[in-house]
């Protein structure tokens, strides 16, 4: 289990256990966006970088999908445009903030 820190429909980057990635150039991945439960994704991912975080048990990881079948690219698609409407919803919440 981890915690993913963003994800496109290009790729994922998330914060691992430092052994869960260790020697590992490609991973299988369940990816389930609580919103939209109950889609569990199924992925193949290469690894491109791993960046331990000092002082903890993990790392973070940066990813790219590979083998994505047509209906993934589809449900990644939706995912990221969430993604980006939810950050323009932060960032207007951010900035009525400032006012």
């Amino acid at each position: 289990m981890s915690v993913v820190e963003n994800i496109s429909a290009g790729g994922i980057k998330f914060r691992a256990p430092h052994d869960m990635v260790i020697n590992h150039k490609i991973i299988e991945l369940q990816v389930q966006i609580p919103e939209l439960a109950p889609l569990l994704l199924e992925l193949d991912a290469e690894i491109l970088e791993v960046k331990p975080r000092p002082t903890t048990k993990f790392s973070d990881v940066r990813a790219k999908f590979v083998n994505l079948s047509d209906e993934n690219k589809r449900r990644l698609s939706i995912i990221e445009r969430i993604v980006e409407a939810q950050e323009i919803k932060n960032a207007k919440k951010e900035n009525l903030k400032k006012f």
